[in-house]
């Protein structure tokens, strides 16, 4: 499970197949009849240990680096 949230993590960097591969096995993990992989992937109110990653902050951590990477797309000089 980790290997599939670090390597989710780096969305913005990856290709798009790879990211269509990772996105879908998440989802079949999800959907997976078995209610502790379920509420592991899907609860956000489960409490990780500080070295162990949540979907919910991969998530969040993707959508800055999308939001910083489309910053630096359109203002590659710094420049407003």
């Amino acid at each position: 499970m980790s290997a599939l949230l670090n390597k989710l993590e780096l969305m913005v960097q990856n290709p798009l197949y790879v990211n269509l591969q990772l996105t879908g096995l998440l989802s079949r993990l999800a959907c997976y009849p078995q209610p502790l992989l379920k509420s592991l992937i899907l609860s956000n109110s489960l409490v990780f240990q500080p070295s162990v990653k949540s979907l919910l902050q991969v998530c969040a951590q993707v959508y800055l680096r999308s939001i910083s990477h489309t910053n630096s797309a359109f203002h590659p000089h710094g420049v407003d």
